[in-house]
């Protein structure tokens, strides 16, 4: 029993940690990608085309698509109703229920993100670190956050991690079967998101930190040479396979507007002239490039980014790395950069290798991402959570079992490690249910002052919008909403418009992508009356007297 008594642990804290997933679907309206996902995974599903919003690849939307799918909803466009079936506009109401359904396929993936880390650590210390690895990941905020919605963001993780798992497994012991199941695990991530193509820098960075510690794959450079191209040419096949082996020109699938640009608006870019060089090209899965192609310009033309205060359209070199020191609980941070200090210096090589080689992977993904314009969300590299959890749970397993000398230092790693576990749990269950919102001590409650978009206002607020509003006995409304909801559809008083640099007097909701934005700073005047959730403010602005 004692051997299995880790397993049987981890497996209650995972489940533990789905059912606090589960227990949020009834607080958290629909957020802005949600229904577009569902949409795109039904055309997949029902039609065998993939051409509403294919700026992500298929398969990572086909967990939030399979549950609703089975039970009768269809595709059709935002707003127009399907010949034949349900709607997916039933998202956006009062009703939690066809939300849940949607959200219900991306929960599984929680569970295998935390299996994968539980297989990596136990390879590299043990059941013990195991299990505090996994404890870890359960109780991550962030983690938890995604995993209670329908997007792409889990899936693509849990996909992001087997294939980086199973590279290492490859390199440590090259096989002609590991080979092509890191080929076809590669070729689900890149069949989830183009994130994935960072995925061989990624596993570069891993091997590299493993050849330090002296592990080497033992095969002949051809051998391996000659896997590494049998695993490419898997990893394409199942990227083909996910567009239901269609090919054809790139024309063929492109808009008019993005013919245009291929045709005058990207000669100073080299990705733009090899994309309008095949698109002339028969190729297979021409849905994959025409997604790439659309990844890279709204790379060229850049998003409305949001860090510590300031906007742009050009996005922030530092912007995931502040990220991630603000919506990581601390405790987590300190374990994954303390345990990997203590690993380098006191551990062998061959195990700090193998322990360090995740997290310098992880930082990898960071160093790639990094130059991106696109910065609207930590969720571009959660990969990064289960990777440091690894190195995190082996630390905390480290200071639990005591491996200094004297019983003084022993007994103060125990205590370290329980002050340390007792503050991540209690920063996590002190969120629920807004995980999506949490930022660490080093912010609090003004996460606002340091990013926004998907880090803390999603749109997922409404329904507890409608509850305050009800609570206050409000009759009219001036609403500036961020998110994909039509408030007529829900259970708000009458709602009025409210515009940039326009004062109005009375009730007013705001949610906070737009209260950070210019035309608004006249709200500092005044003290907010009420909050719903985190990411929408309520003030009440008195008409001046005559």
């Amino acid at each position: 029993m004692r051997a299995r008594f880790p397993g049987l642990a981890a497996f209650a804290l995972v489940l533990f940690a789905m059912a606090r997933v589960v227990s949020t679907y009834s607080s958290l309206s629909a957020t802005s990608d949600e229904p577009a996902h569902v949409r795109a995974g039904l055309e997949w599903l029902g039609r065998g085309t993939y051409r509403f919003s294919p700026v992500d690849p298929p398969l990572s939307r086909l967990p939030a698509a399979s549950l609703p799918y089975l039970a009768g909803y269809r595709f059709a466009p935002p707003g127009v109703a399907p010949p034949q079936g349900l709607s997916v506009d039933r998202l956006d109401s009062d009703d939690p229920g066809p939300l849940a359904l949607a959200r219900a396929g991306v929960l599984p993936f929680l569970a295998l993100a935390a299996l994968l880390v539980w297989m990596w650590t136990r390879r590299v210390a043990g059941p013990l670190a195991a299990l505090f690895a996994v404890g870890v990941l359960s109780f991550d905020p962030g983690l938890l956050a995604h995993a209670g919605l329908a997007t792409t963001d889990l899936p693509f993780t849990a996909a992001f991690t087997a294939a980086l798992l199973a590279f290492v497994t490859w390199w440590e012991a090259p096989s002609w079967r590991r080979a092509c199941i890191a080929g076809a695990l590669f070729g689900v991530a890149l069949a989830c998101k183009y994130t994935a193509l960072a995925l061989p820098p990624c596993a570069l960075a891993a091997g590299a930190v493993l050849a330090w510690g002296g592990v080497r794959p033992r095969l002949p450079a051809r051998a391996l040479a000659l896997q590494a191209v049998a695993a490419s040419a898997l990893a394409l096949l199942v990227v083909w396979a996910s567009y239901r082996f269609t090919a054809g020109r790139l024309t063929s699938t492109l808009d008019p507007r993005t013919l245009a640009r291929l045709g005058s608006g990207c000669s100073d870019s080299a990705s733009c002239q090899v994309l309008a060089w095949l698109a002339s090209v028969p190729l297979p899965a021409p849905g994959w490039l025409q997604g790439l192609w659309d990844f890279a310009w709204q790379e060229r033309v850049g998003h409305p980014s949001y860090l510590l205060g300031a906007w742009s359209m050009k996005g922030f070199a530092g912007y995931y790395a502040v990220g991630l020191l603000v919506k990581t609980p601390l405790p987590e941070l300190l374990l994954a950069v303390g345990g990997g200090a203590f690993v380098l210096r006191r551990a062998p090589r061959v195990q700090a290798a193998r322990v360090l080689a995740p997290a310098v992977a992880a930082m990898t993904l960071l160093l790639v991402v990094s130059p991106s314009r696109i910065n609207i969300g930590v969720r571009h590299v959660l990969p990064v959570f289960p990777l440091l959890a690894i190195v995190a749970g082996t630390a905390l397993a480290t200071l639990a079992t005591g491996l200094c000398r004297s019983s003084r230092a022993r007994a103060a790693g125990v205590g370290l490690a329980a002050g340390l576990t007792g503050w991540l749990v209690a920063a996590s269950l002190g969120v629920h249910p807004d995980y999506l919102a949490y930022f660490n001590e080093s912010v609090g409650d003004r996460g606002d002052l340091v990013l926004l978009d998907s880090d803390l206002d999603w749109g997922q607020d409404l329904w507890r919008l409608e509850s305050v509003l009800r609570d206050l006995d409000v009759d009219r409304v001036h609403l500036l909403y961020f998110g994909p909801a039509v408030p007529a559809r829900h259970a708000l008083p009458e709602v009025l418009p409210l515009e940039r640099n326009e004062r109005v007097t009375g009730w007013i909701a705001i949610s906070a992508m737009y209260r950070r934005s210019p035309g608004f700073e006249w709200l500092g005047a005044y003290e907010p009356f009420a909050r719903a959730g985190r990411s929408i403010t309520v003030y009440f602005v008195p008409a001046p007297s005559s």
